[in-house]
C-alpha cells in the first residue's frame, strides 16, 4: 500500500514538473516577445498591415476572380504612431495548396515568390484646421505659415497571382510572410484562402447578329479586368471590316485575306465586329467562330 502511495505522489511530481516546465517555456516565449514589441515602439519602429500580423490572420475570399490578390504594408500603427525613418523588407509567397500541381505564386508581377522594398520616413506639411493641401510647402514655409510639420505613413501596396502552364486555378491557399530586416526585425504573417466562385462574371460567348448588308459579332467582357481576345474564321466564308478599336494583330490567309484579330475589351464593355459573308445566300452563326481570350499583358 505504501509503495502504490509512493507511486502515486512520484506520478504527481513528474506531471507537476513536466507542466511547470511546458508553461514556463510559453510564459518566456509570451514575455520576450511582448519585451521586445515594447523595445520597439521605444525606438519609433511600427510595421504593421491590414490582412497580416504577428500571430497570422487569415484571409477568406470566395469571389476570388483568379486575379492579383492585394495586401499593404505601413510604417505605422495609426495617423499619429508613424516611423520617421527607413524600414527595409523583405516578402515570401508560398502556395500551400492548389487544385493545379503546377501552380506557383508570384509578387508584384514579377516570377519571382520572394520581393524586397523599402518604406520611407517622410515628413510632409499638414493643414489640420482646413484641411487643404499644403503639402508641397517645405519645412520652413510650412511652420510659417501656421502649418504642421510632421512624418507621413508610408504605405506599399503589394499583390500575389497564382499562375500556372496547365489549366486555370480555381481553389488556392497562400502563406504570405513580411518580415522587416533594417533597422530592426519583425515578421507579420497571413494566410489567404482563395475560391473562384463558378457563377462569377466571365467573358460571354459570340453573340451573333444579322444584318440586311452586314452580320456582327459582339464579345461582352463583364469582368473587373481587361482581356485580350481572338476571334478566327475562314477566310471563305467572311471578309472582316478590320476598323476595331483596340486592334492589336491580325492574321492573313495564303491570299491575303484576314482569318483572324486580336484585340482588347476594357472591364465592363462590349465591342462589335463586323463581318460580310462571301455567300449572301447562306446564313452564319456563331458555331463559325472561334474565340479564345485572356488576361491582357
Amino acid at each position: 500500500m505504501k509503495k502504490k502511495k509512493k507511486l502515486i505522489i512520484l506520478i504527481s511530481v513528474v506531471l507537476l514538473v513536466t507542466i511547470c516546465i511546458g508553461f514556463g517555456i510559453s510564459y518566456a516565449k509570451y514575455a520576450s516577445t511582448s519585451v521586445w514589441n515594447y523595445y520597439l515602439k521605444s525606438k519609433g519602429f511600427y510595421f504593421s498591415s491590414d490582412k497580416l500580423n504577428s500571430k497570422g490572420l487569415e484571409n477568406v475570399d470566395v469571389n476570388w476572380d483568379g486575379g492579383p490578390v492585394y495586401f499593404d504594408i505601413k510604417n505605422s500603427l495609426n495617423e499619429e504612431l508613424i516611423t520617421d525613418y527607413d524600414i527595409k523588407y523583405k516578402v515570401k509567397c508560398n502556395l500551400m495548396e492548389s487544385d493545379i500541381d503546377d501552380a506557383v505564386c508570384y509578387l508584384n508581377g514579377t516570377e519571382s515568390s520572394e520581393y524586397e522594398g523599402v518604406l520611407s520616413g517622410v515628413k510632409a506639411c499638414v493643414d489640420y484646421e482646413n484641411e487643404s493641401d499644403v503639402s508641397s510647402l517645405d519645412k520652413t514655409s510650412c511652420e510659417m505659415n501656421g502649418y504642421t510639420w510632421k512624418d507621413v505613413e508610408a504605405v506599399k501596396d503589394v499583390y500575389f497571382e497564382i499562375k500556372s502552364a496547365s489549366g486555370t486555378v480555381t481553389n488556392a491557399k497562400v502563406q504570405i510572410k513580411v518580415e522587416s530586416t533594417n533597422p530592426y526585425k519583425q515578421v507579420l504573417e497571413g494566410t489567404f484562402v482563395l475560391n473562384k466562385n463558378s457563377n462569377q462574371e466571365k467573358v460571354e460567348d459570340l453573340q451573333y447578329e444579322s444584318k440586311d448588308n452586314y452580320d456582327t459579332i459582339i464579345v461582352t467582357n463583364s469582368t473587373s479586368q481587361d482581356k485580350c481576345v481572338k476571334i478566327k474564321w475562314s477566310s471563305d466564308k467572311y471578309r472582316v471590316d478590320n476598323d476595331i478599336d483596340n486592334l492589336l494583330s491580325t492574321t492573313s490567309d495564303e491570299n491575303g485575306y484576314i482569318d483572324s484579330i486580336t484585340f482588347k475589351i476594357s472591364a465592363k464593355n462590349s465591342d462589335r465586329v463586323i463581318f460580310y459573308r462571301v455567300d449572301k445566300s447562306v446564313h452564319g452563326s456563331t458555331s463559325d467562330f472561334e474565340v479564345t481570350y485572356e488576361d491582357c499583358q
